[in-house]
């Protein structure tokens, strides 16, 4: 099960999302991460459409809100939160009876850049992916045993809409230039000693 949250183009056409998926042969199922109780219900859904339980999740969900820490509306930070860290927590909490039962499971969790350092203007993400980054180690300790794995897979900057609109309210917050910010941004990445992290990439080239 792929759990996602704000595709752009696709979550502004649900039927056109669900005819694209049926001709791939997936399931789609509506959910908003951004709700607690669709999160809750959302593997037994997908237990009942698939006609049996959740094998394999990826924890795809996530939403970037920024602003100075001391100018954050809390209703930005708890949402950040629910979506991008309590979600994958709900979800999995849902698929792991079942994954333990059968002796054989597979978590893995989408993480950030974001989950390794604190970046300017960006409390609310950089907070919720290290928070994410913690229960993916913590899922791993205590899940093993029971033949689940739990990874976290950090692809790097990628640069998507969300990437995007974020520069831009940097750019807008520090009174840059969009380009300026994305310059800083890349420089910081380009120290990375991890070659597959070190430049920017297309949603497609990453997928």
């Amino acid at each position: 099960m792929l759990v996602v949250h704000e595709a752009p183009g696709l979550n502004d056409h649900p039927k056109r999302r669900a005819r694209l998926l049926a001709e791939l042969g997936y399931v789609a199922l509506a959910a908003d991460m951004a709700d607690p109780a669709d999160c809750a219900a959302l593997a037994g859904r997908a237990a009942e459409a698939l006609g049996g339980p959740v094998e394999i999740l990826v924890y795809c969900a996530g939403i970037s809100r920024t602003g100075r820490v001391a100018d954050l509306a809390l209703e930005d930070w708890n949402e950040s939160m629910q979506v991008n860290v309590t979600g994958a927590l709900q979800v999995s909490a849902g698929c792991i009876p079942a994954m333990s039962a059968a002796g054989w499971g597979r978590i893995v969790n989408i993480l950030s850049l974001y989950s390794r350092f604190g970046v300017p203007t960006s409390a609310p993400y950089t907070v919720s992916k290290h928070a994410l980054l913690g229960l993916t180690r913590v899922q791993s300790a205590e899940l093993i045993r029971d033949g689940i794995t739990v990874n976290g897979v950090v692809p790097g900057w990628v640069d998507t809409e969300m990437v995007q609109a974020e520069a831009q309210a940097v750019a807008t917050a520090k009174d840059l230039p969009v380009d300026e910010v994305r310059k800083r941004f890349e420089a910081r990445i380009a120290e990375s000693p991890r070659p597959w992290i070190s430049r920017r990439r297309s949603p497609t080239e990453n997928a």
